[in-house]
């Protein structure tokens, strides 16, 4: 299923991209919101990224000194 959304959004994504490309001026908006929301999506699954990461090293650390 989620293959399958993954395609979805591709064909409607080139769509929307050749229609702006044609100076469709709604399929220019819905492209640069596409762009906007895509860009805060990946921000937002980079710091979730990052909070397993530091949760991770967070358990490996047992406080012990050498």
């Amino acid at each position: 299923m989620k293959l399958k959304m993954q395609r979805d959004l591709e064909t409607v994504y080139d769509v929307v991209s050749e229609k702006a490309k044609q100076g469709d001026e709604k399929a220019v908006k819905l492209f640069l919101q596409i762009h906007k929301d895509m860009a805060q999506l990946q921000k937002s699954m980079n710091r979730t990224n990052n909070k397993k990461q530091d949760e991770v090293q967070e358990d490996e650390d047992d406080d012990l000194e050498i």
